[in-house]
């Protein structure tokens, strides 16, 4: 039968829909089959140029060149220069139209840092591209040899062969625009400047103008020498002590001033010394006019920093924390507490960090100074450190695997982070098991707090500059923590690799610069890898072409100089926060910011500042016309005369209820939710709206299903009684109440009940309960249970299993007690037991006790609170978790209440004894000329078949509740880890609904049997007395046969019950919440 398909295309179908979505919307990796050139590289004979592509690391390329050949090193870099000179001296050549823009780069031989270096290179050439200078070779890369910088008594020791005999390697290129200015882009080697950067500067400057010997010496004709550094903040800690010390006596007299641009230094003013004393500086402003003020061997130095301070970044993330609720805990509640761990009540930060560089021990101290009130103590935030390179990956050793291979491997370690051990030997370089064990100590202080306030840790902060160490951390401590939120800083390409989202996903990143800027500033320039490479194009483009710059305009008629620029820069630079979605980053905004609007800041995305409140309206307004605009026109008979009468159907109010509830919904999440928006998206996994709907949608399924079964079930009780002439409730009509006091009379206990639910529910989750407290307030609970029960269970309720009991009473006693029932009689019972008051408390009083149960069953399981989310939608979210969570349950107990009834009705229409008057035969006396017994057991076979045809198909409804519950808790549209309590609740509430399903068609196949055996006894003891009247044979043997052919109702077979299609229905949609995690990576 058609019904009998409906599993099988269910599966089938689903896994072809899915393979189908799988092929046409996953990404396409892309590959090269580019052979290398390492054949080419072996021919080269000259040192002063080797090939490199525009976006290749520019000493890499040396190193690679030297070592597949057998030159010389390249020539000095005076002599090249000045052939360059002097080539170019027909040309008008002159320093006013040169600038020498020099960045400083590490030149270590690990893997991160010849990335940073590659990135580097790529955002200063497509800067100098944004501003409309070319490159003169694309192909190859200059090189010079320069001696160096600092004397060789105070300079580090010499690593290679080149610096062993007094010089450098100094890669360098030309660049040229269309109106003949030039750029000269020095790649320069940190080394040269750890020591004495001002005088390796101002030592730099002079080698410059010596190069530059064709030019005329004075100030307007020499070239300007533009710093794009330090490399990190270490070395502007050391320009800093070097400043203080007292200048040397020089005239001003051709003084040249040395511009720095700083992109990559961001301890902030106030951690930096001024002196050996451990003074420290009071402001940036402080910090700047120090550097401007020295002057070095005739040069004078203007600093500018392009990036933001570690302490913006800090204040930003802690206002992150902030918008989740997520705050310090108020010095007092520790102060009487003389334990290792204070107890408090607030959730706890963790904080990670490097240990050996300036900029993860600065961002900590950042971060405490805005996060905690006394930074000297601050309880709640727990500080861990590592040191770098975890992996124990060093420099010399070369990974000789395949690209699959290290896939391989690097998936294998993911998965091993799974596990709470992961085998690594507390031997070698790898620093694994210190992880694991730091892992595992993180665990143990997170039972110790959560066992006091229920939270435990619940943000955790990885602080560091290799991202490779971080995701390490991540793996680790992900899975251990999954409810936590992960927070981090500097926006990397990294974090949204799609193998590392199962990981990275949801992780907070606060940076300067995101991975796109402006698009005004950006144009044609694709998103970078790091936010400190969108730094580096900033840098470029302030150094170079500040008039690019979308703000230039406010330095007034004349353009602004690219020290004016840089005055005004971070005046434009706000902090990025952003989280990590299954497609990509999603901008995290507050309206409150200052710049938020402003098209001119540096981070001005439109696209990511759509608010939820255009999606939502667009989505409200599609919906309306889809009703208004498509079912009435088409479903819909218009009645000209009584045309608002046609369209007033019950299916136009559930869909107008509807709409004004949505359109409610969103404006009440919208208001609560307007200065700190939750980011609107249904694919991004990053948001909870579509939690927040499915369970409001739940919500309002499960009231229109009260609501529809009241309604149905009455019309099918006036039917039955019409049919079979059964007795109706009669009420006077000057008797009657109005309609709002029946109302009220009817909904007043499940209102109670409500209040009393949501009440504990609210208590349990929002006023931060511990394991000592709930051994408090819990026999409170118990005491209102009881309470309960004995005020309206004993009193009021007419309990089933004294009906049960009653109606099977000739089954457990004398015949002389037994209880002798009608039809009409059982018929007032079942109406009586089953009117609404009286179902209301019975099902109010299962609830309240489920509940009860659910929230011990919480308790125990140790599970933390939902997720933390933006602003006020957690004012939105619990209300609507608990009434959703109290409907679901409610629904339930009130289908197992309505399907108990009808089971002990049907049982005590098969009793033997159960007198059936003539007028409740009439409906099968019309159509059969039979005798009486038949027509009873027609009559009973009729009634059961007609109410279980309604009853079972209640079943539908629990199991649509319990999937739109899995629904909303999947992983697909949050971070919402599915609870172990809330897993075992709906285990039971799927049992229970099943054993009742199954229970009720065991009941009516039994009741069956019992008439079937009935009449064949009855014939067998006519024909035995040779009554005249007896029972004929044909007539019998067409009575079984409709009996036995009945499949309506609980007599289905059963595949076709309602039961078996829910479990299908079910099982479907767990299915689909299960492919989210074959395609976590989008």
């Amino acid at each position: 039968m058609y019904e009998q398909h409906g599993p099988v295309f269910s599966l089938v179908g689903f896994i072809l829909l899915a393979t189908l979505g799988s092929l046409l919307f996953s990404d396409v990796t892309p590959t090269s089959n580019r052979p290398n050139d390492r054949e080419y590289l072996s021919d080269i004979s000259n040192m002063s140029s080797v090939p490199a592509r525009l976006w290749q690391d520019p000493f890499n390329a040396y190193y690679q060149a030297r070592n597949n050949s057998n030159s010389v090193e390249p020539s000095a870099f005076t002599t090249q220069i000045a052939k360059v000179v002097s080539q170019s001296h027909t040309e008008s050549y002159t320093g006013d139209n040169t600038i020498v823009l020099g960045v400083m780069v590490s030149t270590s031989p690990y893997a991160s840092i010849r990335e940073r270096r590659r990135i580097y290179r790529y955002s200063t050439v497509t800067a100098l591209n944004r501003a409309k200078f070319t490159a003169l070779k694309t192909e190859e890369i200059q090189m010079a040899g320069m001696k160096h910088l600092i004397p060789p008594a105070t300079s580090p020791k010499a690593d290679t062969a080149s610096e062993q005999s007094g010089t450098f390697v100094l890669p360098y290129e030309w660049y040229q625009s269309a109106s003949g200015k030039k750029v000269l882009l020095l790649w320069l080697d940190e080394q040269q400047f750890l020591s004495a950067p001002l005088n390796a500067m101002a030592q730099l400057n002079a080698n410059l103008q010596s190069a530059f010997g064709t030019i005329p010496p004075n100030s307007k004709s020499q070239p300007k020498l533009k710093i794009i550094g330090p490399s990190d903040s270490g070395v502007l800690q050391t320009m800093l002590l070097e400043s203080s010390k007292p200048p040397s006596n020089q005239s001003n007299a051709n003084t040249s001033v040395v511009e720095i641009y700083s992109p990559f230094a961001t301890v902030p003013a106030t951690l930096f010394k001024k002196n050996e004393q451990s003074e420290y500086y009071s402001s940036e402003v402080d910090l700047k006019n120090k550097i401007d003020a020295i002057a070095v061997n005739q040069v004078k130095f203007r600093f500018h920093r392009t990036i933001l301070a570690d302490s913006e970044i800090a204040k930003a993330l802690v206002n992150e924390l902030k918008v989740r609720r997520i705050e310090a805990p108020q010095i007092d509640d520790c102060k009487n507490q003389n334990i290792p761990v204070c107890l408090h009540q607030k959730g706890t930060v963790v904080l990670i960090s490097e240990l050996d560089t300036q900029y993860g021990r600065a961002l900590t101290e950042s971060f405490k100074q805005n996060f905690c009130e006394a930074p000297d103590h601050c309880p709640q935030l727990l500080q861990f450190s590592y040191l770098r390179g975890i992996d124990g990956i060093t420099a010399g050793v070369s990974d000789v695997s395949t690209p699959e291979e290290s896939n391989a491997k690097n998936e294998t370690e993911s998965l091993l982070a799974l596990d709470g051990d992961r085998m690594h030997r507390a031997t070698g370089a790898s620093q694994f098991d210190y992880i694991d064990r730091l892992g595992k100590e993180m665990s143990f202080r997170h039972q110790q707090l959560a066992q006091h306030n229920r939270k435990g840790i619940v943000a955790i902060g990885l602080l560091g500059t290799d991202v490779y160490d971080r995701l390490v951390i991540l793996k680790t401590l992900r899975h251990r923590f999954p409810h936590a939120i992960f927070f981090t800083s500097d926006a990397n390409a990294q974090w949204l690799h799609a193998k590392d989202y199962p990981w990275t996903r949801n992780l907070i990143v606060a940076s300067s610069y995101g991975l796109k800027l402006n698009p005004l500033l950006q144009k044609e320039v694709p998103p970078f890898r790091s936010s400190y490479q969108s730094a580096v194009f900033v840098s470029t483009l302030l150094a170079v072409a500040p008039q690019e710059l979308p703000f230039s305009w406010t330095c007034g008629s004349s353009p602004c100089s690219s020290d004016e620029m840089a005055e005004k820069l971070l005046h434009y630079v706000s902090p990025v926060i952003w989280e990590v979605g299954r497609k990509g980053p999603v901008r995290l905004v507050t309206r409150n910011e200052a710049n938020i609007t402003d098209t001119r800041v540096l981070n001005y995305l439109p696209t990511q500042n759509q608010i939820a409140t255009q999606i939502s309206f667009a989505l409200f307004y599609a919906i309306v016309v889809l009703f208004f605009g498509g079912f009435l026109l088409n479903y819909c008979q218009f009645d000209k005369q009584h045309m608002f009468q046609s369209l007033w159907t019950d299916h136009t109010k559930l869909a107008t209820s509807v709409i004004i509830s949505y359109a409610l919904l969103t404006a009440v999440v919208i208001g609560v939710n307007f200065k700190t928006p939750e980011p609107f998206s249904l694919v991004d996994g990053i948001s909870i709206w579509p939690a927040i709907y499915l369970r409001a949608a739940l919500l309002l399924a499960c009231c229109t299903f009260i609501a529809n079964s009241l309604n149905v079930l009455n019309r099918h009780n006036q039917r039955l009684e019409s049919a079979f002439q059964l007795p109706r409730k009669q009420q006077s009509a000057d008797q009657s109440p109005p309609v709002l006091a029946r109302l009220f009379l009817n909904l007043w206990v499940p209102m109670l009940m409500v209040i009393i639910c949501a009440g504990l529910i609210a208590v349990f989750l929002t006023t931060e309960t511990s394991l000592a407290q709930f051994n408090i307030w819990m026999p409170i609970a118990s005491i209102t249970l009881a309470i309960w029960v004995a005020t309206t269970w004993y009193n009021k309720v007419s309990r089933l299993a004294d009906w049960d009991t009653k109606t099977q009473s000739e089954n457990t006693c004398t015949k002389s007690t037994a209880t002798h029932y009608s039809l009409d009689t059982l018929w007032a019972d079942y109406q009586h037991y089953g009117s609404t008051s009286q179902t209301t408390i019975r099902v109010s009083t299962n609830t309240l006790i489920y509940i009860i149960f659910f929230m011990c069953l919480w308790m125990l399981c140790s599970e933390s609170p939902p997720p933390l989310f933006r602003g006020g939608t957690f004012l939105v979210m619990m209300p609507i978790m608990i009434l959703s969570t109290i409907s679901m349950l409610y629904v339930l107990f009130y289908v197992v209440d309505v399907t108990r009834q009808c089971r002990i009705w049907i049982r005590a229409l098969g009793r033997e004894s159960l007198t059936v008057e003539s007028h409740n035969l009439e409906h099968w006396n019309s159509k059969l000329d039979t005798p009486q017994l038949l027509t009873i057991a027609m009559t009973k076979i009729d009634l059961i078949g007609w109410r279980t045809k309604h009853v079972s198909h209640m079943i539908y409804f629990p199991f649509i509740a319990i999937l739109l519950m899995l629904l909303s808790t999947s992983n697909y549209f949050d971070n919402w880890v599915f609870p172990t309590p809330l897993g075992i609740m709906l285990t039971i509430n799927v049992g229970i609904c099943t054993i009742n399903a199954f229970q009720l068609r065991s009941a009516a196949e039994k009741t069956r049997l019992n008439i079937l055996r009935s009449l064949r006894q009855a014939e067998i003891a006519s024909a035995a007395a040779n009554d005249a009247s007896a029972i004929h044979s044909e007539q019998l043997q067409k009575v079984t046969q409709m009996i036995q052919a009945r499949n309506d109702g609980a007599f289905r077979p059963l595949l076709q019950q309602p039961i078996v299609k829910a479990f299908i229905f079910l099982i479907g949609g767990i299915g689909f919440a299960l492919t989210q995690y074959t395609n976590m990576g989008g």
